[in-house]
């Protein structure tokens, strides 16, 4: 807790005939974050081990099995994270049983493709020939005209008069036959050399032309039953074709999620192994492993290759410096994981780092209670975290990562309640263990700011912490959020303190207190060059640092007094909470007599004020964690402990 877990960079020489074996395991032990090959050339004369072939031959053979899958499970397919399946060995099985698959099953899924394809053409063939069918005309007479041009088709009834006009100077012919809500079939005819004008002007009109079947013939109600028929004939075919797909379900739906697993897998590992170096005859691999698990990491390694293997391992500080960054692998309580995603939205630790994700968890909880401060509106939210832990409602499962953290808020806003003597808006039914919000609002905010001031102390504690474990005098000494900030910070609060209680103090005294930091902070950068055993050097001249310094020092002034302020917002939005919650039963005594009415006022007010001002509560406490806490000690510049694993059969 407050620290990731202690790191060891492994180093792995191993035989080319132990290589896919011993990745498979690394694979399936699920423990090794791999380090990329750019950094493994500068440890070793390698080369990179060229997986390309393997990972373009993985890469096809994936897509073709989502294409099977895709068309035997007509439905969504089971959840692949379900299918067990472990690496395949031999890549030419897995190859011919992919290429028995699509011999069995491609023709059926083309035809089927065809026939759709087909039916949709026959539909709006149908549809166009019942518009037509009225007419007493054979289709030979329409398709064998020899000096006219024939459009047939839909155009809406509004462009029928634009439509004559732009062909008034061409000889032609417009004949409606048949009206269809707002559009209008029609016959056009024109003489055949004129057939690219008319077919201009229909197009500039949003004319919709008929194709006029093939291979049909007669009148056109013999033409409609023909192509009816022709439909009812590719449906049963359609439906023998369901048929066979069910069985090749049947018979290829396991194997099939199985294989795209196996292939996932290889690829997988051809990729990391990708990341692997190479001589002639060795594979270097490296990475890193939490320290605990690195013995028996390479006790499973060397049982694998029975012995033909060398290992090494190394402290973080014993790196080779410009290697890339440590990875972090958190270790929080069961209590306090649910805050990681908090604090990963800002960015993780950097490797020896103070991980703030336990104070998180508590100011968190906190400040959203102290803001949200209801008994029953903190039992709402409790509740519905229960809920999305327990997975009794489906919809909710996917936010169960989220339950922890509206549990812990809403416990916090139960106690809050308590202390603040409120229940669903009602401050006559519990008495206040503290005070009312609306009765007492300069205590609150006062207790607000008290609050502020500790967690940025918190702060710059961190901050003094981190800067010692890197060795980084002028962050720990002389910073705006070091040693001498957090004296400046003090001196400038402890003169305001003592001014508002009416303390006397002596100029010399005060200018003392605050001066005394504001010169160690001005002068941070020589002194800590001097402390380091270096020139304590000015890079752009005196002048210049001054002025530069002096600017620095009066920012800080007033990120002190901001960052402190923001924590009105604790009590501000208390008192707005209660006031919003007696604007609900404001609207409820409004209804009259009206019993069921206000009672269902209430209820939906309740609601109302815990989804909206709970929204607004919790983006509120993200603000004041990362801006005002974080700031003050947290980079976030560090990087995730992502192992390399693949299923296990």
């Amino acid at each position: 807790m407050f620290k990731p877990k202690e790191m060891r960079e492994v180093n792995l020489l191993v035989a080319e005939r132990d290589i896919a074996a011993v990745t498979r395991a690394i694979a399936r032990l699920g423990m090794l974050h791999l380090l990329d090959v750019s950094y493994l050339g500068r440890k070793l004369p390698v080369e990179l081990a060229d997986q390309q072939e393997l990972i373009r031959t993985c890469a096809a053979q994936e897509r073709r099995l989502d294409s099977l899958i895709e068309a035997i499970f007509l439905e969504k397919p089971p959840d692949m994270e379900r299918v067990k399946a472990a690496p395949e060995r031999d890549l030419g099985r897995i190859e011919a049983r992919i290429r028995q698959a699509e011999r069995e099953i491609k023709p059926v899924i083309e035809r089927v493709a065809e026939i759709e394809q087909e039916a949709k053409y026959l539909n709006l063939l149908v549809h166009q020939l019942e518009l037509l069918s009225p007419l007493d005309i054979d289709i030979e007479d329409l398709q064998k005209l020899d000096y006219l041009h024939l459009a047939v088709g839909l155009l809406p009834a509004a462009n029928l008069d634009r439509l004559h006009t732009s062909l008034f100077h061409l000889p032609h012919v417009i004949l409606p036959f048949r009206q269809e809500d707002e559009l209008v079939a029609i016959f056009a005819f024109a003489a055949k050399d004129k057939a690219e004008i008319l077919e201009r002007a229909l197009k500039s009109a949003y004319f919709s032309p008929f194709e006029l079947p093939k291979g049909l013939s007669g009148p056109l109600t013999k033409a409609l039953q023909q192509t009816r028929r022709k439909i009812a004939e590719l449906r049963e075919e359609r439906e023998e074709l369901a048929r066979r797909l069910d069985e090749l379900r049947e018979r290829w739906g396991d194997e099939l999620l199985s294989l795209r697993k196996r292939v996932r897998a290889n690829h997988m590992l051809a990729e990391a192994m990708g990341h692997f170096g190479r001589t002639e005859h060795v594979y270097f691999i490296a990475g890193w492993l939490p320290k605990e698990v690195v013995p028996s990491f390479i006790a499973k390694m060397k049982e694998l290759t029975e012995g033909r293997m060398v290992s090494e391992v190394n402290e973080p500080q014993l790196v080779l410096k410009g290697a890339t960054g440590v990875p972090i692998a958190l270790d929080n309580p069961p209590l306090f994981r649910a805050f990681e995603g908090i604090t990963a939205i800002y960015g993780h630790p950097s490797y020896g780092e103070i991980d703030p994700t336990p104070l998180v968890a508590l100011s968190f909880a906190l400040m959203f209670g102290m803001m949200f401060g209801d008994v029953g509106h903190g039992l709402t939210l409790a509740a519905l975290g229960g809920l999305m832990a327990s997975g009794f409602v489906a919809k909710l499962r996917r936010w169960a990562s989220l339950a922890p953290i509206l549990i812990a808020c809403g416990l916090s806003s139960i106690i809050f309640g308590l202390l603040y003597g409120s229940v669903f808006g009602l401050d006559d039914v519990l008495p206040a263990l503290w005070l009312r919000p609306l009765d007492d609002i300069f205590s609150l905010l006062m207790a607000a700011i008290a609050f502020g001031v500790v967690v940025l102390n918190i702060g710059f504690v961190c901050n003094m912490i981190n800067a010692w474990r890197e060795r980084n005098w002028h962050r720990l000494l002389f910073a705006t959020n070091g040693l001498a900030g957090f004296l400046f910070y003090w001196a400038i609060l402890g003169s305001i303190l003592a001014y508002s209680r009416g303390i006397g103090m002596g100029m010399s005294t005060m200018l003392a207190l605050v001066g005394l930091p504001a010169l160690l902070i001005v002068l941070g950068e020589p002194l800590a060059n001097l402390i380091s055993g270096e020139k304590p050097t000015l890079p752009s001249g005196f002048g210049g640092y001054l002025v530069q310094a002096l600017f620095e020092l009066f920012e800080a002034l007033i990120a002190y007094l901001s960052n402190t302020l923001s924590y009105v917002r604790l009590g501000a939005f208390a008192v707005a909470h209660v006031g919003l919650s007696a604007l609900v039963f404001i609207l409820a005594d409004m209804m009259g007599g009206l019993a069921p009415m206000r009672w269902l006022t209430i209820a939906l007010g309740n609601l109302v004020v815990i989804g909206f001002e709970g929204l607004i509560v919790g983006i509120q406490t993200l603000r004041l964690e990362y801006y005002e806490f974080f700031t003050k000690f947290f980079r976030g510049e560090g990087m995730p402990y992502r192992p390399l694993s693949v299923p296990e059969a």
